[in-house]
């Protein structure tokens, strides 16, 4: 489904609905194709045609998407569905383009799972304590962390390498109940701007320790 590009416009249909975060992970699609530069033209469509197997997860609540040709918008495949639906047809280019955008897709939710467990995350939500995920994310060359504290504690909240080091302190204080926000710019504790990566963002209090991951895009 993503082989054909007849006009070599480099278009692509996403087909999402309002179920789940499916929206969501349209916008990540589009979000990680410009930051990629993959030189594709994502063409979201919202509400997203049914006709394929991820209607079935949308029946059932669960996230999905069809990422594909842009089948309805003018550059069908006409040999779809045909005994003549053969790669001599493909358009490598533009193959290899979707495959690239698809990947980079998959890699960043596997690397964004959460750090702690569900239940755990769980707990911590219902004792008035949260730590959100950064935005934007990727990002390139800064990102908010925001987090919400249910009483006054000592915080402390660094950045960390896959290693484990620490390479940025963000806030080390003792702050009152309430909302915050903190910007990372990228730079480490002298000032030298990290390279592209994974890092781990913690954030830690009195009662309380959480962890998420995001990731820089020089």
């Amino acid at each position: 489904m993503f082989g054909w590009d007849g006009n070599d416009d480099g278009k692509f249909e996403i087909h999402t609905r309002p179920i789940a975060s499916s929206v969501n992970l349209a916008n990540l699609i589009v979000q990680l194709e410009n930051i990629y530069q993959i030189s594709l033209t994502p063409l979201v469509q919202n509400p997203g045609t049914t006709a394929s197997d991820h209607s079935s997860f949308w029946n059932r609540g669960y996230t999905a998407i069809v990422y594909s040709q842009a089948f309805f918008s003018g550059d069908e495949n006409p040999y779809y569905h045909t005994s003549n639906d053969r790669i001599i047809y493909f358009n490598l280019g533009y193959f290899y383009s979707m495959s690239k955008l698809a990947v980079s897709t998959i890699s960043y939710l596997a690397l964004n799972n959460m750090v702690v467990g569900i239940a755990a995350r769980e707990d911590l939500v219902a004792s008035g304590f949260r730590l959100e995920q950064n935005y934007p994310n990727p990002f390139n060359p800064t990102t908010t962390i925001p987090y919400k504290l249910p009483g006054s504690s000592q915080v402390n909240l660094g950045i960390y390498n896959n290693l484990g080091q620490e390479v940025r302190t963000l806030v080390t204080a003792h702050q009152a109940t309430g909302e915050y926000q903190v910007v990372w710019d990228g730079r480490d504790n002298h000032g030298r701007s990290v390279p592209s990566g994974v890092y781990i963002y913690r954030l830690q209090g009195e009662n309380f320790s959480d962890s998420r991951k995001m990731m820089l895009i020089r």
